[in-house]
């Protein structure tokens, strides 16, 4: 994989794969940081990964789990 020539300033790491993108986003998320990541995966987006984009979290605790559950985010 490699990284995106032109990276955003003060962005999470995104790695590409043709025109799929992997971003990693930081362990919790919330108010003080949900406009970053707002504006990173529209970075994203915008540098290639549009048109019919799908977005799919890979989750690692239980918690965030269960909360992606309750809300009908699961699917």
């Amino acid at each position: 994989m490699s990284t995106q020539a032109g990276a955003m300033p003060d962005s999470y790491p995104v790695q590409w794969t043709g025109r799929l993108a992997i971003l990693a986003l930081p362990r919790h998320v919330g108010d003080c940081n949900a406009g970053q990541i707002r504006e990173q995966l529209l970075w994203v987006i915008n540098r290639g990964a549009a048109s019919g984009t799908q977005l799919r979290l890979a989750v690692t605790t239980g918690a965030v789990q269960r909360v992606l559950c309750l809300n009908g985010l699961d699917r």
